[in-house]
């Protein structure tokens, strides 16, 4: 299962951002691998205005195009879009002396615009919090992302700062795993023409999907979607947009989900990002993101939820098409959600608490004894069948007003701010006559002199039926002393609530490595970051330690799995061997339990093959021959496919030789590389790096693959590129 890797964090006291003062620079980024987080959290007693600024792989040309929006005051939401910019600059009307929190999100791969995406939550004079909502797009599309700098326009100093980086990979997608992919390359995909169909879906089982839609058109479009060819009336849809100075939105009931109100213009790019979840006793919650990348204008940004309101259907299918006939260009993509469940998010946070609700809850219920300073961010979920009255949340039972800051904005209504709320806000229901909800709330909750903690979040409610609303909002809990130890949730009057609470956070940590223990057999030894092997009988490397058990343990079993191997074979060796096992002699031909290898045979079949020679089971194998070349041998395993690849060509396939039965014993499983005790059965050549990771890499249906590089990330649990010195632990480490 993918996991957010922690790669930056970093605290800063008295210390002024501004480019020439102490900017911060990320770098050694892998932007086509990974997309990445930052969490940037500041406090001041300066009362200069200034903005942050982002400037990718110190391009100061002329590549930035952005779109906000400013929540500024109680009843207005201003912002702008433009073009040809020379730096991201994250909008907030006013900083002053108060806290600031931003959450950045970069992601997207060279060969199109790299997406920027960010949420702001600072305060506006001594009266509310105010937020800002920030798209924008990076034109340098041939360059990978590198680096990423952080610095502000104008000097200002800094009291605290505390600066986090996280990355994912980017086809984990928030523990998502890729299930369908299509193309678009000039298609017309108007609903009787040739739509985006995305068949054979079961939301029950799945839990939740993610989509990305990447498109240009040639023509004025826009773009909807249906749920398993439901045509009648059963979308209720809000969204609220952002077209420059200008901030439009409303309820649309229609016979399709559509992601704008304006159509893309002709040559112009669209990234449409959304979430659909829920069971068919529920409504289906969609919600969505949509930037329009006007070449002419700026990019146009439009956030909108629906509620698909068949509470008798599984979704099985989901249409994505046009309004009209054109010419569309790009990628499609389907996600779902593997299982064990985690909240909702690209950084993957872990539950620790739940509360239910049920009947009358007026009174609420609290969680105690919690200790939020040991997390970075804590993320809330509420999921509620019935809801007819307001949502809230009271921290550590303060009831008192000036505990309390915040600005809330309800779709194309205006704002209500406060700086004397006594609750947190996660939604609210306009008439009392609510249905289902779905609310979000981010809370940075680490106490820090001065530091007022910032929460912001969203929640839809389908409280005005047959249509919905939509609510942004950003808070401030002004006790800057108290760590945090309850949190209080309740209803704002009485009446039956049904329903369902979640706390989930990402812990503060550091990366934890293991450091495997290696044996070298014969001869064997490292020359010039490879690991050479004459050929003869014993000459191999073995890791037998505590932790070998766990690589074992991730490859003898049914979940997700690659193991990537960078050989050099010679012909003078008939058979050579990675192997996973008890040990003990032959054990690539044993019968007991617990065995497992990948043999390059260089004899006359001249195949590569994963075998798993415990009785009764087969093995899965492919013509190929790594016999004096170079080659990279890729094994894939996505709990349902197994294939092997050589050079990113598959080989093999199979959906039946999943499994690899063995006996869970510890402390006696060796992974042995480069050959094995019996003879004719060791490596000729050489290994220049192997990677083993929990997570399938690769798209196991794939009849071709792009090799990825051998690094670390959140789900390897063994890499060796042999960069140590001979007969010692070799110098790469392995995320935990």
């Amino acid at each position: 299962m993918a996991r957010a890797e922690k790669i930056f964090d970093q605290e800063y006291t008295s210390t002024s951002f501004d480019s020439a003062g102490s900017p911060v620079t990320i770098s050694s980024l892998e932007g086509d691998l990974y997309d990445y987080e930052i969490s940037l959290f500041c406090t001041t007693s300066s009362a200069t205005d200034t903005k942050w600024q982002a400037i990718l792989n110190a391009d100061t040309g002329t590549n930035y195009d952005y779109s906000f929006q400013d929540i500024t005051s109680t009843s207005a939401s201003t912002g702008t879009h433009s073009t040809g910019q020379t730096e991201f600059e994250f909008r907030v009307a006013e900083n002053a002396t108060y806290p600031e929190w931003l959450n950045i999100r970069v992601f997207g791969e060279s060969g199109a615009a790299r997406h920027l995406r960010c949420r702001q939550n600072g305060a506006y004079a001594s009266a509310w919090s105010v937020g800002s909502n920030f798209h924008g797009t990076w034109g340098n599309t041939a360059d990978e992302l590198t680096s990423i700098k952080l610095q502000t326009d104008v000097a200002k100093t800094m009291d605290y700062c505390r600066i986090i980086v996280w990355r994912t990979l980017k086809n984990s997608k928030h523990n998502m795993k890729l299930i369908r992919k299509e193309t678009l390359s000039s298609q017309d995909l108007e609903s009787a023409a040739s739509p985006v169909d995305f068949t054979s879906l079961d939301l029950n089982t799945d839990e939740e999907y993610y989509f990305e839609f990447f498109v240009s058109t040639t023509a004025s479009e826009l773009f909807r979607m249906q749920i398993n060819g439901d045509t009648a009336s059963n979308y209720a849809n809000i969204w609220v947009e952002q077209d420059g100075t200008t901030e439009t939105g409303g309820y649309l009931d229609t016979t399709f989900i559509q992601f704008s109100d304006v159509g893309l213009a002709s040559s112009s790019e669209a990234l449409i990002t959304g979430t659909i979840r829920g069971g068919s006793a529920n409504e289906r919650i969609i919600e969505w993101s949509y930037t329009n990348v006007d070449n002419t204008t700026g990019p146009e940004i439009i956030e909108g939820s629906c509620h698909w309101q068949d509470t008798s259907s599984n979704l099985t299918s989901l249409k994505f098409y046009t309004s009209t006939t054109s010419s569309v260009t790009g990628e499609a993509r389907l996600y779902k959600k593997i299982r064990p469940s985690h909240a909702m998010d690209s950084l993957n946070f872990k539950t620790f608490a739940k509360l239910d609700f049920s009947g009358d809850e007026s009174a609420g219920q609290t969680l105690s004894s919690l200790t939020l300073d040991d997390y970075d961010i804590i993320k809330i979920e509420a999921d509620f069948t019935n809801a007819v009255q307001d949502l809230r949340m009271q921290i550590n039972g303060a009831t008192t007003g000036y505990e309390y800051m915040r600005n809330i904005y309800n779709g194309s209504y205006s704002g209500s701010g406060s700086n004397a709320a006594t609750y947190v806000e996660l939604w609210n229901d306009t008439n009392g006559t609510g249905d289902e909800a779905h609310a979000v709330l981010y809370l940075y909750p680490d106490s820090k002199p001065g530091a007022n903690r910032p929460m912001w979040g969203h929640s839809t409610a389908d409280s005005i039926t047959p249509n919905m609303e939509r609510q942004v909002s950003y808070h401030l809990w002004m006790n800057t002393a108290d760590e945090i130890t309850s949190l209080k949730f309740y209803a704002d009057s009485t009446g039956d609530m049904t329903g369902t609470i979640k706390v989930s956070g990402i812990k503060k940590s550091k990366p934890v490595f293991y450091t495997y223990s290696h044996s070298w057999g014969g001869t064997a030894d490292i020359q010039s970051n490879k690991a050479e092997f004459p050929g003869s009988s014993g000459e191999s490397i073995t890791v037998t330690d505590a932790y070998s058990d766990m690589i074992v343990n991730t490859i003898l079993g049914t979940g997700e799995l690659t193991i990537e191997i960078d050989v050099y074979a010679d012909v003078s060796q008939n058979q050579s061997y990675f192997g996973i096992g008890n040990g003990g002699a032959g054990w690539p031909t044993g019968t007991s339990n617990g065995h497992m290898f990948i043999m390059i045979q260089n004899g006359s079949n001249s195949i590569v093959q994963w075998s798993k020679p415990s009785t009764g089971l087969g093995s899965v194998s492919g013509a190929g021959t790594f016999v004096g070349a170079e080659g990279r041998f890729t094994f894939v395993r996505d709990g349902t496919n197994v294939s092997i690849y050589k050079n990113g060509t598959r080989l093999a396939t199979s959906t039946t030789d999943i499994e690899v039965a063995y006996t869970a014993t510890t402390g006696s499983r060796t992974i042995h590389i480069g050959g094995n005790a019996v003879s004719g059965e060791e490596l000729d050549g050489r290994i220049n790096a192997i990677r083993i990771s929990r997570k399938a890499l690769y798209d196991a249906t794939s009849s071709t693959i792009t090799d990825l590089a051998l690094t670390n990330d959140a789900d390897t649990v063994y890499l060796n590129t042999f960069t140590g010195s001979n007969g010692t632990t070799p110098t790469d480490n392995t995320m935990d």
